[in-house]
């Protein structure tokens, strides 16, 4: 996606490994086969096999791919480019105890149809009791608000303002303003979002096949507030 390849030599800097991450899913999974969707540069996927857990990862984007198997200098994790509508196929004689699509990558889909046809593949792709587990925002909150902003990555390196605008399609254009501190460098792009609710997820991992859902409001395992942007989501296959 034309978005993250223009984020793609800073994107570690934007989004730094998660301890966070790593912690809740290794408390929701012992060690297992894990497939990490929209895996970015690597950083979470190495993480967990560093845990113990045998790693398969994907993402859209090759140089992000390239990156992340550069950085796995213990080659553990099998790393692949592909689209997350494709792991059906790309994992056909493979189970995983946890699937994990983290950092909001599921509003990236375009329909409602293509969301529940995610759900009802990482569902077939699941061991019995095997675990989906999602991190995107809570859209239920920001729609009823409709910020202009939601708040801006800013450390020594990068500065990333970050713009929502409201279509009357109900879907949301991401605009993301990337400042380089140390080349001075602005790169400027919009990416459309399908924004999925709290009540629409529910509806959708049901029929999916889910059980056993869980909402909470950060890794920490913290209630949903409406003044929290992030939803973390636990679903099982029975």
């Amino acid at each position: 996606m034309e978005f993250y390849q223009s984020i793609t030599q800073l994107y570690d800097h934007i989004f730094p490994l998660n301890m966070g991450q790593v912690n809740f899913v290794g408390s929701e999974c012992p060690p297992a086969a894990l497939l990490d969707v929209g895996c970015g540069t690597g950083s979470l996927a190495i993480a967990m096999s560093a845990k113990g857990f045998s790693v398969s990862a994907i993402d859209i984007d090759r140089e992000m791919v390239d990156m992340a198997s550069a950085k796995d200098e213990n080659r553990r994790v099998a790393f692949s480019q592909g689209d997350m509508l494709s792991i059906d196929q790309r994992y056909i004689d493979q189970h995983f105890g946890v699937i994990t699509c983290f950092g909001n990558t599921l509003v990236h889909l375009k329909t409602f149809d293509e969301v529940s046809d995610f759900f009802q593949k990482t569902y077939a792709l699941l061991l019995k009791n095997g675990k989906l587990l999602l991190q995107l925002l809570n859209y239920e909150a920001i729609l009823t608000s409709k910020p202009e902003k939601i708040p801006t990555i800013e450390n020594e390196r990068i500065c990333f303002e970050r713009r929502y605008y409201y279509r009357p399609d109900g879907k949301i254009d991401f605009e993301g303003i990337l400042l380089d501190k140390v080349t001075g460098l602005i790169t400027r792009n919009v990416v459309p979002l399908l924004p999925v609710t709290l009540q629409q997820l529910t509806l959708l991992l049901n029929d999916a096949g889910f059980v056993n859902l869980q909402f909470y409001g950060g890794f920490d395992r913290s209630p949903i507030d409406e003044n929290k942007l992030p939803l973390i989501v636990s679903a099982q296959k029975m």
